[in-house]
Parts: structure tokens; sequence; C-alpha cells
């Protein structure tokens, strides 16, 4: 059966990531104040440590995902299947042995962390032990599930790696609430925890092995080559990943070890719901990283520059009406959704990670094409400015403005290293001036940003209620659009009709 052309691919591959975001974010919607409810603030803030300490071991993956993704599609575009096996001997190596190392130690700090470290009340100290211990002890397999997800996206096998996600998340999550709703604690939770991930990770490799593409006899230097590529390659991302954790996941640790829990909770909800929002352009972003990495490979330069610029404006439409209206309506949507306390503490913090996340947005699209290039030290040089931007910000404002000054060291971090970061991608891998990546990328969807607050702006006080507020926010999405449909270049109309063909099957078979 011939391949799909790559812009059928592309659709079909980000549908389904939307797809599996659309699933996850709804279930977030609904079961979270189920969730905060039945566990009480410092609960819900040591269950979700929980999540945030198997994302610190994964750390110790050493940049194996992003690698797997890279070297699977690079490789299987050149029909290398040996080599495609190897990277992924590889990365299993990586995805396993450090993991369990730092698994080992996280288990035996369990009791500094929770009695010493973390602001844990002396009644939830124990349970606070347990969720930490389960964290540990499902820590390897949290990781195997990554490979297996990093596996199928690097084949472009996106159903099957959403499935995963979208079963990881469905089985943790409405699992808990669903334990919540019997009356269980937080132990019961990280039993489920750990038994999810261990099921699902032993399944998911196996199948994602068997859907490796048929190698001829070994050839082992060849094979050792691959190998030590691979690891020379992920560790350069492993740098861009601890950076990228002490920006989006050191907080949580800085500020609970300052502030009590509850007060976590504050700022732990705002920011997930913003992550929400921040994986829909990453949906797109996810499906061209494997479509770069094999452009790259077979050597379209040409058709590397098209994508750059178009799938730089693809970022900011697919936000920028989420962010506003998420800013504009944060007082109405946190009262309506966790109550009044939300709004009255969350409000701030809220808009301020938002427009900090609006900066990080404009630097998805140089991230996946300096990756997919195998050019990562851009993407590391970028991440480890915010991340010592954030951590001198954090030390000087939290102490002073508590999780508002977490949320604005945040922001200011974003603004001050985004911009020079993207100027530099735009120049030295595209040849792109600052001028001409504002005309090209950002002037046409911030054109349309504006209609949409020129509309909403005057009625913004009239959402009072769920079915005001979904009313107005469907007015700003509609004319979001129209204002963009009025400002969309040439280039643009085309792709729309490109994908509009393909979406009914019609797609043209040039890639």
């Amino acid at each position: 059966m011939p391949e799909r052309p790559r812009l059928v691919r592309f659709l079909v591959n980000t549908l389904w990531s939307l797809w599996g975001l659309v699933v996850l974010s709804a279930l977030s919607f609904f079961l979270l104040p189920l969730m905060v409810r039945g566990l009480g603030l410092e609960g819900y803030a040591l269950y979700a440590l929980m999540g945030s300490f198997s994302g610190y071991l994964l750390l110790l993956t050493m940049g194996a995902g992003n690698a797997t993704v890279k070297f699977v599609a690079e490789l299987r575009g050149k029909g290398d299947g040996n080599a495609v096996r190897a990277a992924v001997l590889a990365s299993l190596r990586l995805h396993t042995l450090p993991v369990l190392a730092g698994s080992a130690a996280l288990f035996a700090a369990r009791g500094w962390l929770t009695a010493s470290f973390l602001n844990v009340s002396p009644a939830a100290q124990a349970d606070a032990a347990f969720l930490v211990a389960a964290a540990s002890a499902s820590g390897v397999f949290v990781a195997l599930l990554q490979l297996a997800v990093c596996v199928n996206q690097g084949l472009q096998r996106f159903p099957a790696a959403n499935a995963l996600l979208v079963a990881q998340s469905t089985l943790v999550l409405g699992g808990s609430a669903l334990l919540v709703w019997l009356g269980h604690g937080l132990r019961s939770l990280g039993v489920l925890y750990i038994a999810v991930h261990v099921a699902l990770a032993v399944g998911a490799l196996a199948w994602a092995w068997a859907s490796l593409p048929d190698a001829a006899p070994e050839d082992g230097a060849a094979d050792r080559a691959t190998a030590a590529s691979f690891r020379s390659y992920a560790l350069q991302i492993f740098v861009t990943q601890l950076a990228w954790s002490a920006t989006f996941q050191w907080d949580r640790l800085v500020l609970g070890s300052r502030l009590p829990l509850a007060e976590l909770a504050y700022y732990t909800i705002p920011a997930m719901l913003l992550q929400k929002l921040f994986a829909l352009p990453n949906a797109a972003m996810v499906s061209l990283f494997p479509m770069i990495s094999e452009m790259e490979g077979q050597g379209e330069a040409d058709a590397l520059g098209r994508v750059y610029r178009l799938g730089g404006q693809l970022v900011l439409w697919l936000t920028v009406p989420g962010f506003l209206l998420l800013s504009l309506f944060a007082p109405q949507l946190l009262s309506l959704w966790l109550g009044g306390d939300f709004s009255e503490k969350g409000v701030w913090p809220l808009r301020l990670i938002a427009a900090g996340y609006f900066f990080n947005l404009l630097g998805s699209m140089p991230t996946t094409a300096a990756t997919g290039r195998g050019r990562p030290a851009y993407t590391s040089a970028w991440q480890t400015a915010q991340a010592a931007l954030c951590l001198v910000g954090w030390v000087v404002f939290i102490p002073r403005m508590g999780i508002l000054g977490a949320a604005l060291a945040f922001a200011l971090a974003q603004a001050l290293a985004a911009l020079p970061y993207v100027w530099l991608v735009s120049r030295d891998l595209f040849g792109m001036t600052a001028a001409e990546y504002a005309g090209e990328v950002l002037a046409r969807p911030l054109a349309a940003a504006a209609g949409l607050l020129a509309v909403l702006w005057p009625l913004r006080e009239r959402a009072t209620g769920w079915g005001s507020l979904a009313a107005l926010c469907a007015l700003g999405t509609l004319a979001y659009c129209g204002a963009g449909l009025a400002v969309v270049g040439s280039d643009e109309r085309a792709l729309i009709r490109r994908l509009w063909g393909a979406t009914l099957g019609r797609a043209e078979p040039a890639s």
C-alpha cells in the first residue's frame, strides 16, 4: 500500500492528536472539581505532586524520547530497518537504567522530602510519603510507556500513540476520581497509579516493537554507530529537557517548600488549565516533528522553509483566541468552575502564566524545526536562558508576592528569552530577517486577535453564568475567524484549500 502524501499524513496525525487533547481536556475539566472537593486542597496538591515526581524521573531518560521520534522517522524514511531497531534498543537502555537509579534515590529520600523539604502538614505526611513511593515504584514503567508512544510517533502511527496517551490519562484520572467518589484516600490513588502504568507499559512496548520495520541480517558495527549517534543527539536534547523541567515543573517544588500546600493548589490548577491549551499547538508540532526529520533526511531545504513559515502561523492561529478568552474571562471561569476563592486568588496568576505561555509558544515552531533538522543546540540555549531567568525571578518574587510572584517571574522569563531565540533560528536556519518573520508569521494572527478584542472587550462584564460565558466565547471565536479570513494571505488560502481537499479525500499527490 503506497504511503499517503505528506499533507494528508499531517492532517490525519494532527486530527488524531487533537482528538486525544479534547478527550483529556474534557476529563480534566469535569473531574478536577470532584477531586478537589474529595481530597481537599492539600490532598489534591499532594496528588498532583505524585505526577510531578514522575515527570522529574522522566528527565533521567536523558533526552531519549525526542531522540526516538527523530531517529525512527529519519531512519525509516531512508528505509534502514536495522538502524531503526538499533536506535530503539539504545533508547530502551536510556529509558530503564538511569530511571531505575533515580527511582531508588527518590524512594530513599521520601521521608526527608515530605517531613523537611515540602511544607506538608503533620497529619498528611504519611500519605505524602506513600505517594512519593508510588511515583518511584512506577517511574520505570512511566518511562517505558513514553518510549512506546515515541516509537509510534516516529513511525507516524498517531492513532496508536494517542490511544496510549488517552488510555493513560483516562485510567489514572478517571480511576482516581472514581476512587475518591467511593470514599477512598490518597493511598488507594497511589496503588492505582502504579497498576495502570505497569499494565500499559508492558503491553504498549510489545505492540510498538512488533510495529517496527523489518530488518536485514545484523551489522554489528553499523548498529553500534547508530546507537552512538543516538546517544549523542539524546544528550543534547537532555540539556534542553532539564532546562524545560526547571521552567515548567520546579516552580511547584519551590512554592511547595515555601508556602502551605493548600496555596499551591491556587497556582497549580490555573497552570494546568493553560497547559491543556498549550497542548493544542503541540498537537500540530508533534505531527510536524517526524515529518521535518524525514524531509531533512531527504534534503528538501526549500520545502522546509515553507513548512517553517506556515507552521509558525499555525501555532498562533490555534492558540491566540484561547489565551485571549481565558485571560479576558478568568474571573468568571474560575468562579463558576471552582468557586469564589479560586477566582479571588487565581485570576492574576492565570493571566500572567497565560502571557508567559504565549511568548513560549512563539518558540514552538523554531524548536520543532531546529530539533527536527538535527540542531538542538539552539533549543538548549533557549531553554537554559528561560530556566535561569525563572530561577532568579522565583528567588526575587516568591518571598515577596507568593504565587503571584511565581507567575510574574515565569512571564518575564518567557518574554525575555523567546524573542531573541525566534530571531536567531529564523535567521540562521531559514535566512529570515526579523521584519520578514513579523510580516509573514506574526502579523495576520495578531490582527485577527485585535478583531476578537474589539468585539468582546465592551461585553466582558456580561458573562455571568455558563450560558452567557459560552455565548460570548462563541461570538469572540466567530469574530476571530472572520477577521482571520479577511487578512489571510494567498499561500495560506492555498493551504486551506488543500487541507479541505485532503479532509474530503481529494488531496493532491504531491507533498
